[in-house]
C-alpha cells in the first residue's frame, strides 16, 4: 500500500517537474516585438538603429529578468498605435494611458511617468493662455493624446487654430523654429536639449496631466503586462533601483507618481473656478462691446445729422453767393422782363460790358437788333423765341432756355446762354420772367474746335474718314433717288512711302503728306472732296461725273501730278500712288461696302505694278470673298488638321540608291478633295499660318524618317527635306523648335535637309545670318531651292554655309530640248564643284534626262521619273522593290 502510494506521489512530483520546465522553456523563448517611436528622453532610436530612453532601459531590465526576448519595431506613434491594434506590435514602450485609449489597448496598473502638455514658442511670442492661440497655427504630433485632448479643451472656449500634423515632436520644434508655425504642443518632459538647439521657450500654457505607461494588445498579453507591474513595483519601492537611476539621468530629477486627493481636489476646483470666471469675462465682454456698438451707433447718428446741417447751410451759403455773382458779375446777368410790354423791369449793369450797351438803353428793340442767331434748348427746343416766349407767357411753359449769336455795339460776335422762368402773380398767372445771361463764346469756340478736330485731319486739314463717309452715305442716298445721277470715289495709297519714312524720317514723311493733299486739292473741281484716310491713304469723292472716263481722268490727272518731284528738308522726293475706283452706278446702299471696293481695286493697282489706276469689277470682288473663303478654310483646316504628307524620292545618280525625300504638304479639302501647296501656300505666308504647318510637319517628318532610318539600315542613311519659309526667318523660335525635334527623335542635324530659297539667302541682314549660324551649329544641311531662277549674288554664295543647289525643273524639263538650258544647268554643276556643294536635279520625267544629268556628274536626282510623290503607307514597298533605273548602274558594273 505504501509502495503504491509512493509512486503515484513520485508520478506527481514528475508530472510538476515537467510542467515547470516546460514553462521556464516557452518564457525563456517568448519573443515580444516592441514598438519604439521618436519620444526623447522617453523612448526613441537612435541613428545606429538602437533604442534608448526610460521605458526601453526599464524593459529591457525586466526582459533579462524574465528572460524575454525584445524585437524593436521602429515607427510613427500612429504606425505604433495602429500595429498594437492589429497585432503585428505587441507592446509600446511608454504610452499616454486616457479612458478611451483603455477600451482599444491594454496597461500596465503601474505608472511609468506622469507627464503634462505643455506649448512651445519661439522667445518674446507673449503667448500667456489657451486664448493668445486663437487663429494661430500649431504644429502637433498625428495621434498624441495631448493634441486631442487640447481640442477638447479650446471647442469649449470657441477658440480656432489651424494645426499641422507631424510624425514626431523633434518636427514639432523645427516647424516653430523655421516660423512654419506659430506655437507646438509637446510633452513636458520631452529633450530638454531640442528646446536649446531651436532656441525655444516654454509658455506658460500647461494642461492635460496623464498617466504614461506600458500598453500591449487587446486581450493578448495580459499576463506580460502583470509582470511588468511587479518588477515596477518592486523598483519604485527601491531607490537605489533601476528605474530612479534611469529617470534620475534622462530627466535630472527624481519623479514623485501619482497626485495626493488634496492635489486633484484642489486643481479641480480651479478648474471650476477659471471655467466660470472665463465665462463671466466672455459675457461681460458681449455686453460691453453691445453697450460701445450702439453708443458708436447714436455718435454716429449725431454726427451725421451735425454734417447734414452744415452742408444744407452750406448750400443755402453757395446759393447766396451764386446769386449774388449772378446779379453782379459781368459775365452772368440777371433780368426781369415784363410779358404784356415786353421791355426790361430790371437788368443787371454787367449787361454793358456783354453788348456795349448801358441798361437804360436796352429797350426791347435794341435787344432783338442785337441777335443775330437762336438755338432753342431745354423744353423750348423745336419753338422759335417768339414761340417760347408766347407759350411761357400762356402757361404753356414753365421754362426755356436759348444760346444767342449777337453783334455787340462795336460789332463784335458773341454768344450768350438765356436761362428763363416764368414769375406768377397772386392769381397764378403768368407776369414775367425772371432770367441769367451768361457769356458763352469761349465755350462755343471749343466747341467749335473740337467739332473741327473730330471732322478733320490735324496734319493735312482734309477732312478725315468719318466726315468722308458721311457725305458719301449722302450721296449714295441721292444716287438711289436719281437713277441719272453718277458719282465715284477714288482711293489712293502712296507708292513706298514707309521708305521715305524709313530714310529720311517721320518729319519729311509728313511733308510729303502735306505736299499731296495739295496737289490733290489741285486736281479736282470745287464741288469734289478730298479726304485723307489716314497714314499714307487718301480717298476722293467725283461728285456728279458723266462716265468712268472722267473718273480715270482725274487718276491720270494725279499720277501726272505726283510724278513732279517734291523739294522736301533739301531733298528731292519722288512719289507715286495705287489708285483705285468705284462708281456709283454698281448699285451700292451701304458706304463701307464702296469703300471696301475702292481699297479691293487700289490693291489690284499695287499687283499690277503700281503708279497706276484699276477700275472695280465684279470678278475682284468675288476674288475677294474667294481669298477670304480660302483664309478661313485654311484656319480650320490647321485647327483641324487636314494636312497630310507626301514623299517623293531623292536618288543618288552615283549609285542608284534613294538618299532620301522630299515631304511635300497635300491639303485633304473635306469639299475639295486634295489641294496642291500652290494654291494655298502664299495665303498662309501672308497669314502667318505657315508658322504652325511647319512645326508640325518637322515633327512628322522627322518622327517618319527615324522610323525609315531604323527599318532600311544602309552606311548612307535616308535624309528627309522639308520647304522652308521666307516667314519663318521673321521669328527665331523655329530654330529652338528644330533642335528640340531632332533631340526627342534621337536623329543627327546632318540627315535634316531645309530647302530655302535664294531670296533668304541674299537678304543679308543679322537676323537671317544669325538663324543660319544657329542651323549650321546644328549640322543642319541648308539646300537653296530653284536655284538658278532667281538673281544670286555669286560674292555672297562662297561665305553662306550652304551644303547643296536644287536645280530648277524649268531647266531640267526642256534640257533635251533647248541648248541654253543645258548649259545652265552644267554651269551650275561647275560652280557647285568650285564650292564644294552637291547638287540634286528637280524635276526628271524620262530616262533620257536621267542619263544626260549622269553624264553631267549630276549628284542627285528627283522626279516622276523615279517615282512620284506618295503616301508615308507606300514607302515600305518602294524601298522594297528594285527599281528600274538599275539596269543602268548594272551596264556600268558589267
Amino acid at each position: 500500500m505504501n509502495q503504491k502510494y509512493q509512486m503515484k506521489q513520485a508520478k506527481k512530483y514528475l508530472l510538476l517537474c515537467l510542467i515547470y520546465i516546460l514553462s521556464g522553456v516557452s518564457l525563456f523563448a517568448q519573443t515580444l516585438r516592441v514598438g519604439i517611436y521618436q519620444d526623447k528622453p522617453l523612448v526613441f532610436m537612435e541613428k545606429g538603429g538602437r533604442a534608448r530612453g526610460i521605458a526601453v532601459e526599464i524593459l529591457e531590465n525586466i526582459a533579462a529578468q524574465e528572460k524575454w526576448s525584445l524585437e524593436c519595431v521602429r515607427g510613427t506613434l500612429d504606425e505604433c498605435l495602429t500595429g498594437l491594434s492589429d497585432g503585428k506590435i505587441d507592446l509600446i514602450a511608454g504610452l499616454s494611458y486616457s479612458e478611451e485609449r483603455g477600451e482599444k489597448y491594454d496597461f500596465t496598473e503601474e505608472t511609468l511617468l506622469t507627464s503634462w502638455g505643455e506649448i512651445y514658442s519661439k522667445p518674446k511670442s507673449r503667448y500667456q493662455s489657451f486664448f493668445d492661440m486663437n487663429n494661430k497655427t500649431i504644429a502637433v504630433l498625428r495621434g498624441d493624446i495631448y493634441y486631442h485632448e487640447f481640442l477638447r479643451l479650446i471647442e469649449n472656449f470657441r477658440i480656432q487654430c489651424h494645426f499641422i500634423e507631424t510624425t514626431d515632436y523633434q518636427k514639432v520644434f523645427e516647424m516653430i523654429s523655421t516660423g512654419e508655425a506659430d506655437a507646438g504642443i509637446v510633452s513636458r518632459l520631452h529633450d530638454p536639449e531640442y528646446v536649446k538647439k531651436y532656441r525655444l521657450e516654454r509658455t506658460p500654457i500647461v494642461f492635460c496631466p496623464v498617466e504614461i505607461r506600458y500598453a500591449g494588445t487587446k486581450g493578448k498579453h495580459t499576463d506580460t503586462l502583470k509582470r511588468i507591474d511587479q518588477h515596477l513595483n518592486q523598483f519604485k519601492r527601491d531607490s537605489r533601483s533601476l528605474y530612479y537611476q534611469s529617470v534620475q539621468a534622462w530627466l535630472d530629477f527624481v519623479p514623485h507618481h501619482g497626485f495626493p486627493r488634496w492635489l486633484k481636489q484642489l486643481l479641480f476646483t480651479l478648474g471650476i473656478a477659471l471655467f466660470i470666471f472665463i465665462i463671466t469675462s466672455i459675457i461681460l465682454r458681449r455686453e460691453v462691446k453691445s453697450k460701445t456698438l450702439e453708443l458708436r451707433k447714436k455718435y454716429q447718428e449725431l454726427q451725421r445729422e451735425i454734417a447734414e446741417r452744415k452742408t444744407a447751410e452750406d448750400a443755402l451759403s453757395t446759393r447766396d453767393e451764386q446769386f449774388r455773382r449772378a446779379i453782379t458779375q459781368a459775365d452772368a446777368v440777371a433780368y426781369q422782363r415784363d410779358y404784356e410790354t415786353e421791355q426790361f423791369i430790371f437788368i443787371g449793369e454787367g449787361i454793358q460790358a456783354l453788348t456795349g450797351y448801358h441798361p437804360a438803353e436796352l429797350t426791347h428793340q435794341v435787344w432783338k437788333s442785337l441777335i443775330q442767331e437762336c438755338v432753342m434748348r431745354g423744353e423750348g427746343a423745336g419753338f422759335t423765341l417768339e414761340e417760347a416766349v408766347k407759350r411761357t407767357r400762356e402757361g404753356e411753359l414753365k421754362e426755356w432756355r436759348a444760346d444767342y449769336r449777337i453783334l455787340t455795339r462795336d460789332g463784335q460776335e458773341r454768344w450768350l446762354a438765356d436761362s428763363a422762368i416764368q414769375i406768377l402773380n397772386e392769381n397764378g398767372i403768368p407776369v414775367a420772367s425772371l432770367g441769367i445771361l451768361q457769356d458763352i463764346t469761349e465755350r462755343k469756340r471749343a466747341e467749335e474746335q473740337l467739332l473741327h478736330d473730330a471732322f478733320y485731319d490735324a496734319l493735312t486739314g482734309l477732312p478725315n474718314r468719318a466726315l468722308f463717309l458721311d457725305r458719301l452715305k449722302l450721296l449714295i442716298g441721292h444716287s438711289r433717288r436719281r437713277e441719272e445721277y453718277l458719282f465715284a470715289i477714288l482711293f489712293l495709297d502712296l507708292d513706298r512711302f514707309k521708305n521715305v519714312n524709313d530714310s529720311l524720317g517721320h518729319i519729311v514723311g509728313d511733308q510729303l503728306l502735306v505736299e499731296v493733299a495739295h496737289r490733290l486739292e489741285g486736281c479736282v473741281r470745287p464741288g469734289d472732296s478730298v479726304s485723307r484716310l489716314g497714314g499714307d491713304e487718301f480717298i476722293i469723292i467725283l461728285d456728279d461725273i458723266s462716265d468712268v472716263s472722267d473718273a480715270t481722268r482725274v487718276a491720270e490727272r494725279i499720277q501726272k501730278k505726283l510724278s513732279i518731284p517734291m523739294k522736301l528738308d533739301g531733298q528731292e522726293v519722288y512719289t507715286s500712288a495705287s489708285i483705285g475706283i468705284a462708281l456709283s452706278a454698281t448699285g451700292y446702299e451701304k458706304a463701307d461696302d464702296m469703300l471696301r471696293d475702292a481699297d479691293t481695286a487700289m490693291y489690284r493697282a499695287k499687283d499690277k505694278g503700281r503708279a497706276c489706276h484699276v477700275v472695280f469689277d465684279a470678278q475682284m470682288h468675288d476674288r475677294a470673298v474667294n481669298l477670304l473663303t480660302l483664309e478661313s478654310d485654311l484656319r480650320h483646316a490647321v485647327e483641324h488638321n487636314e494636312f497630310t504628307y507626301f514623299y517623293q524620292p531623292i536618288v543618288s545618280l552615283e549609285n542608284g540608291r534613294t538618299a532620301g525625300f522630299e515631304v511635300l504638304l497635300r491639303w485633304e479639302h473635306p469639299k475639295r478633295g486634295i489641294i496642291n501647296p500652290d494654291e494655298f501656300v502664299e495665303m498662309c505666308e501672308d497669314t502667318g499660318l505657315i508658322v504652325p504647318i511647319f512645326e508640325k510637319t518637322l515633327k512628322e517628318s522627322c518622327r517618319r524618317l527615324c522610323d525609315w532610318q531604323k527599318r532600311f539600315p544602309s552606311p548612307s542613311p535616308l535624309s528627309i527635306s522639308v520647304n522652308l519659309s521666307a516667314r519663318q526667318f521673321t521669328q527665331n523660335e523655329w530654330v529652338d523648335q528644330i533642335e528640340q525635334t531632332l533631340k526627342q527623335n534621337n536623329l543627327k542635324g546632318k540627315y535634316l535637309n531645309l530647302e530655302i530659297t535664294e531670296s533668304v539667302f541674299m537678304k543679308g541682314d543679322e537676323q537671317t545670318q544669325t538663324l543660319l549660324r544657329k542651323l549650321e551649329q546644328l549640322d543642319v544641311q541648308l539646300h537653296i531651292d530653284d536655284f538658278g531662277t532667281g538673281y544670286s549674288s555669286l560674292s555672297y554664295l562662297h561665305r553662306l554655309p550652304i551644303d547643296a543647289f536644287k536645280i530648277d525643273s524649268s531647266f531640267v524639263s526642256r534640257m533635251d530640248m533647248e541648248q541654253i538650258n543645258l548649259e545652265i544647268i552644267r554651269t551650275i554643276l561647275a560652280l557647285a564643284y568650285n564650292l564644294g556643294h552637291t547638287v540634286t536635279a528637280e524635276g526628271v520625267e524620262n530616262g533620257e534626262q536621267f542619263v544626260q544629268l549622269r553624264a553631267l556628274k549630276c549628284h542627285y536626282g528627283q522626279g516622276n521619273y523615279f517615282a512620284q510623290p506618295m503616301r508615308a503607307s507606300d514607302i515600305d514597298g518602294f524601298l522594297n522593290e528594285t527599281p528600274r533605273w538599275q539596269m543602268y548602274f548594272k551596264r556600268d558594273r558589267d
